[in-house]
């Protein structure tokens, strides 16, 4: 499931430095209204760079991070350092997830998940659901299937590998995602609440970016 040394490439040449918009506004959302935010514990699976648990943990929230890469966790505990934050790191698998049950109040996975493949994502998810608090959050931020896909191998309708441009590139499998496989991935699981599809373009309109946001409650 863990794809490490591809991540260590990627992560050791670059990682976002800024959270992702549209997490900041589900977050604001659901979570700003809260006066003691430090009883708010917060997992990012696939937490990267570090970039969004920077910005939770500024905000006050009681966060951690799990990451199958050496090199991003290495440049996560960097950031917090320089940053003076306090957050919760740990190298490991996301599908053995090494926290207590009904532990979170929110789990985050942007861009994440979808570099599993189906049965695995179905496990990683029971494992999201065992950690989440009753009526716990689950937000995913995952790629729809008619997104570009840069003339990859095809494994099957939802998976792919060994992609040469595009968002994909030189990253292994990947998953892509429509209403069914969410609801056999995520439904049989969890409660969705929503699912929000953003759009964007690259190269001046020649790629599509096409995006889904995923809610859900244990």
């Amino acid at each position: 499931m863990l794809q490490n040394k591809v991540w260590d490439k990627k992560f050791s040449k670059n990682t976002a430095k800024y959270p992702s918009e549209n997490l900041i506004i589900f977050i604001a959302k659901n979570f700003f209204q809260i006066k003691n935010r430090k009883q708010i514990k917060i997992l990012e699976i696939g937490s990267g760079g570090g970039a969004n648990l920077l910005f939770l943990s500024k905000e006050g929230f009681d966060v951690f991070g799990i990451d199958g890469s050496e090199v991003a966790i290495k440049k996560s505990k960097k950031l917090f350092d320089s940053e003076k934050s306090s957050v919760n790191l740990c190298l490991g698998d996301i599908s053995h997830l090494n926290y207590e049950d009904n532990f979170f109040d929110l789990v985050i996975d942007n861009e994440c998940l979808y570099s599993n493949d189906t049965k695995s994502s179905i496990k990683i998810i029971s494992e999201i659901k065992r950690v989440l608090k009753t009526n716990g959050l689950f937000y995913s931020r995952t790629f729809s299937l008619d997104t570009y896909k840069g003339s990859p191998k095809k494994i099957n309708k939802y998976e792919f590998r060994d992609s040469v441009d595009g968002p994909f590139a030189n990253t292994g499998l990947f998953r892509l995602s429509d209403s069914n496989s969410i609801n056999e991935i995520y439904g049989t699981q969890l409660n969705i609440l929503s699912i929000d599809k953003f759009i964007h373009t690259r190269n001046n309109g020649k790629m599509k970016i096409s995006e889904l946001v995923i809610v859900s409650k244990k």
